[in-house]
Order: C-alpha cells, then sequence, then structure tokens
C-alpha cells in the first residue's frame, strides 16, 4: 500500500475516533509544544512532504498525533489532531517520527522514512526544531535516522 495513502488513513482513524470518543483523546489531557523544521534530502529541501509525530504511548489513554507538511523551502510546522484538533504543536516526550511524500506529489521520498520507529526524536517544553535530512537510499548506507 502506498505509505501517504496510508498515512492519510491513520490521520482519518484518529480524527474519526477523536470525534468518537473526544474524552477519551483530548489534546488538553497532555502537555505539548512548538515543533518547526525543514526536511531535505541529501541537503536539498523537499516540498511537499508529510511529517507526523506519534508520541510513545505510556498509559492507557492515546495521545494526540501532529502534523505537518513542508513549504517551497522544506520546511514544516506542527499540528496536533485531537481534542479540539487543529492546535499547534506535539505531545511532549519521546515521538515516532514519520515522513511520507503524498500521492501524486513530486517529491522523492524513501519508503523507509514511513515506516515505524524510521526516527525518534524527543519533544521538550518550550520551542522544538528538527530539521530532518533524508537520503535517497537510507538502507544502502546502515546510517541510524534521526534518534535524539
Amino acid at each position: 500500500m502506498n505509505t501517504a495513502v496510508h498515512l492519510l488513513d491513520r490521520m482519518l482513524v484518529v480524527t474519526v475516533c477523536c470525534a468518537a470518543f473526544g474524552a477519551g483523546c483530548s489534546a488538553e489531557k497532555f502537555k505539548t509544544a512548538e515543533v518547526r523544521g525543514t526536511v531535505t534530502l541529501e541537503g536539498t529541501p523537499v516540498e511537499g512532504v508529510s511529517v507526523e509525530f506519534e508520541p510513545v504511548r505510556t498509559g492507557a489513554e492515546i495521545p494526540p498525533t501532529a502534523y505537518g507538511s513542508t513549504d517551497a523551502e522544506g520546511k514544516y510546522r506542527l499540528t496536533r489532531v485531537g481534542g479540539k484538533g487543529g492546535r499547534p504543536g506535539a505531545v511532549v516526550g519521546m515521538n515516532i517520527v514519520r515522513v511520507s511524500a503524498p500521492e501524486g506529489s513530486s517529491a522523492k521520498v524513501h519508503p523507509h522514512y514511513a515506516d515505524e520507529g524510521a526516527f525518534q526524536y524527543e519533544v521538550k517544553a518550550g520551542p522544538n526544531i528538527f530539521d530532518i535530512d533524508l537520503m535517497k537510499n537510507p538502507l544502502a548506507t546502515g546510517r541510524k535516522a534521526g534518534r535524539e
């Protein structure tokens, strides 16, 4: 299945669950912080890719996932989904980060970056900047992707 379609399916499921069971998915129950950065492909900014920060669950409640997309300069800013939704930021703590190119996008992103655990970043209180440098073929080099 196309990774961008898979990402959109996940976004839809999270949105529907939060709408149906709002109390159990309230974004206000989780501390959030501003997250922004730049996505590059071997140093060149990438336009039109999706960036997803999914908090690592530490309890029974499901924290809201945050999404963003890159502009012409490769810059993104995250907005979380859940509760009242559409609020800036991502949940404080460890997040699994996925990067994918939506169907029809001219961006060329290796499917590895949409996989579970390709990146993990720790969001801390206050502004966070996570610049993500992708490679054309990450599996050929054996380089570990962004763990901070």
